[in-house]
């Protein structure tokens, strides 16, 4: 099923491609359960999906959809209807009992609201949605400042660990925050100036380094005794593909034969991910967590700009083409 809106101006696609990239983190229990590995897991932690008790909240920002207003939106599971529950530029989407949290543009702050839109408190310490949430807690990172945790309740905020460098992308496992980050000097995607690290929560003032010196990794899922990321050892943004690893950062080894858009998702037995081979139709591609029996579960004419995961079925944003124009699109899992 797809349900077309029709674009707005440039300007602002600019600007929401420059603020998001492929998102969602949904908990399910559709594929087969192993040991170490209970959920298909995101490999974002920048979400503009959510969902709370079969209903899925979508964040709509800077009018990506100009027949919906900016705000969060409670949609049907078909994607035909749809209930604005609070207006306002948001980013960063994830449930928490009964309550959403995300990170308000207008407002330059995290908030907690309620499935009815109403705000139930604000976080003023956390002015990025850079942030990831792990049981109780929030992690959230402030530039030239370093890695925080707090609980949800707003009490104890506590400082973890400031790396020697900006901070691109970070993920909780088990006790341990793995996170990259660019070293003093460098950039991003320049050849030898970013470090995958990892610091244990009970003891964050010791940083172990996983990989050093590569131009960048990204799109990190940490699950089921190894972890999974694209990572670029030499200059450019592209050359995009899905490395696996230990969790000590040994063994790296190359499993997509092909390579991935942004996110990807990993199961019990399978990864799922969208192929960046910048043609007119884009695929989703499912292979084994070794990276092998590559099969095509499904397409789409345009980009996949957003693409998450629930209960059987794979949600995605695609931007079209002559005019430009998003438009919700489904793959069923297969």
């Amino acid at each position: 099923m797809v349900m077309e809106m029709e674009g707005a101006t440039m300007k602002k696609w600019i600007l929401i491609l420059a603020l998001f990239i492929s998102c969602i983190v949904i908990p399910n229990d559709t594929e087969a359960k192993a040991k170490g590995s209970t959920v298909l897991k995101d490999s974002n932690y920048i979400n503009t999906f959510a969902e709370k008790d079969g209903n899925l909240y979508f964040v709509n920002s800077f009018d990506q959809f100009p027949g919906m207003e900016a705000g969060i939106y409670k949609l049907s599971r078909d994607l035909k209807s749809q209930k604005l529950i609070r207006d306002g530029n948001f980013n960063n989407i994830y449930t928490y009992g009964n309550s959403i949290i995300t990170f308000s543009f207008d407002e330059n702050v995290l908030q907690q609201i309620a499935l009815d839109g109403s705000v139930i408190r604000e976080y003023p310490e956390i002015d990025s949605s850079d942030i990831a949430i792990d049981g109780n807690y929030i992690y959230y990172y402030k530039r030239e400042k370093g890695l925080y945790q707090m609980k949800v309740n707003g009490k104890e905020n506590k400082f973890l660990f400031k790396p020697k460098g900006y901070i691109n992308e970070f993920t909780i496992n088990n006790g341990w925050l793995y996170f990259v980050y660019e070293t003093s000097g460098g950039s991003l995607y320049e050849a030898g100036n970013v470090n995958f690290s990892k610091i244990k929560l009970s003891n964050p003032s010791k940083e172990t380094i996983l990989i050093k010196n590569v131009a960048n990794v990204d799109s990190l899922v940490v699950d089921g005794g190894f972890i999974y990321a694209v990572v670029h050892k030499t200059q450019g943004i592209y050359d995009r593909y899905i490395y696996k690893m230990d969790y000590s950062g040994k063994n790296l080894k190359r499993i997509s034969p092909i390579e991935s858009s942004g996110a990807f998702f990993v199961g019990a037995k399978n990864i799922y991910f969208i192929d960046n081979t910048r043609n007119d139709i884009r695929y989703m591609y499912r292979m084994t967590t070794s990276g092998k029996d590559l099969k095509s579960i499904g397409s789409a004419r345009g980009s996949f700009t957003f693409t998450g995961y629930s209960n059987g079925v794979f949600y995605s944003v695609v931007q079209k083409y002559d005019p430009i124009r998003f438009v919700f699109h489904q793959i069923p899992l297969k």
